[in-house]
This record gives C-alpha cells, structure tokens and sequence, in this order.
C-alpha cells in the first residue's frame, strides 16, 4: 500500500514539472533599463538625470540634456499631479514650470 502511495505522488510531482515548469525554478526577468528621454536610446554607464515633478528622466549624452533644458515641455512627458493640490493634474506648460535645487517642478 505504501509503495503504492509513493508512485502516485510521484506521478503527481512529475506531471506538476511537466505542466508548470516555471514553477520550480523561477526565472527572473531582467530589470527594465531606462532610456534617454530626448532619443529614446539606451543610458551609458554613467548617465546625466534630471528629476521632473520628483521622476528621474535620464540622458545618453550632454547635448540631449542641452536639448531637454530649452524646451522641456516636449520631452517631460506627463508630469503627473500638483503638489498644491494633488486633486489637480499639473500643467506641462511654460508659465507652470519651476526651478527648485536644480530639479523641475510643474504647478497648477
């Protein structure tokens, strides 16, 4: 009775690995690396960043980041909500955009 048991788990356990093979050995997917926000190309080692409403934007290369501080409007993207007031969604406008300790800030 008992080596009976035995072959039915066994079984059980090999049809599990058969069907679900990911399930033992999970594999990792790799990390997302982030990209230039002007290019769209993917970062150097040592990449320049800039954060926006508190999000990290990265570069590929000096003049990207040249490019991003004369018209950041077009590449920031969506800027995400007023820190005044979190009910409201920032304006990605000229007039809305502050400078604060070197970081980005869209306002309402």
């Amino acid at each position: 009775m008992r080596t009976a048991h035995v072959a039915v788990v066994g079984a059980m356990l090999t049809l599990a690995l058969i069907h679900a093979p990911g399930v033992l050995a999970q594999t990792k997917r790799p990390a997302k690396r982030p990209l230039c926000c002007v290019d769209r190309k993917p970062l150097p080692a040592k990449a320049r960043r800039i954060h926006v409403n508190g999000k990290k934007r990265y570069f590929c290369r000096t003049a990207c980041f040249k490019r991003f501080l004369k018209t950041p409007e077009r590449y920031a993207g969506g800027v995400g909500k007023c820190h005044i007031q979190p009910s409201v969604t920032a304006h990605r406008e000229r007039r809305f955009r502050m400078v604060v300790n070197n970081d980005l800030w869209y306002f309402c």
